[in-house]
């Protein structure tokens, strides 16, 4: 599961974690084809590719990451949501047992969890100076709300690439990124 810096910022947008099993709708289709369009022109920095800003509903998200998930056995079921001022929500029904790792975490996680696990995530989007960071301000697995000291080992085994330690530079001419209620806001 090794992800490029890039791709991983529009991932991260995501706020950690991966993709659901479940097949798209034609109507999830047409959202998800909408998205990668976005980040496909992101990607591009193609300045044909309109405006400079732009805004993704969640629901279009959502129908993004149902389509890139569909090879992760391990999860069986994601939402994401966007509010106002920056914070996001994340909700993910999973089986760890399933995560592909032979590290530590993985190994105890898994022994600890049996079945789906339901993963709850918040936090807030910062951007400044060209970087971008994603604090968590709350994590529970099963309503067991999950301490500090273990969210960086579960979030380096779910997204090996990402280091909580340092914000991430904001590529391809990105320069702000902003939430609303149902509504992620991309500026270059």
């Amino acid at each position: 599961m090794t992800m490029t810096k890039n791709n991983l910022i529009l991932i991260i947008l995501v706020m950690i974690l991966c993709m659901t099993g479940l097949a798209a709708s034609e109507a999830d289709s047409d959202g998800a084809e909408k998205v990668e369009k976005i980040f496909t022109d992101l990607t591009l920095n193609d300045p044909q590719s309109g405006t400079d800003e732009i805004s993704i509903s969640s629901d279009d998200f959502n129908s993004w990451l149902a389509v890139k998930a569909r090879d992760r056995d391990y999860i069986r079921d994601i939402s994401v949501g966007f509010r106002d001022n920056n914070e996001a929500d994340l909700s993910m029904d999973m089986d760890i047992s399933k995560v592909e790792d032979e590290g530590y975490y993985a190994a105890m996680l898994s022994t600890m969890f049996e079945g789906h696990q339901l993963l709850k995530a918040a936090g807030t989007i910062k951007v400044a100076e060209g970087h971008f960071s994603f604090v968590i301000n709350s994590l529970s697995i099963n309503e067991v709300i999950v301490t500090p000291a273990l969210v960086a080992p579960l979030v380096s085994m779910l997204l090996p690439d990402y280091d909580l330690t340092k914000p991430l530079e904001l590529p391809h001419g990105i320069t702000d990124i902003r939430t609303s209620e149902g509504v992620l806001t991309i500026k270059r």
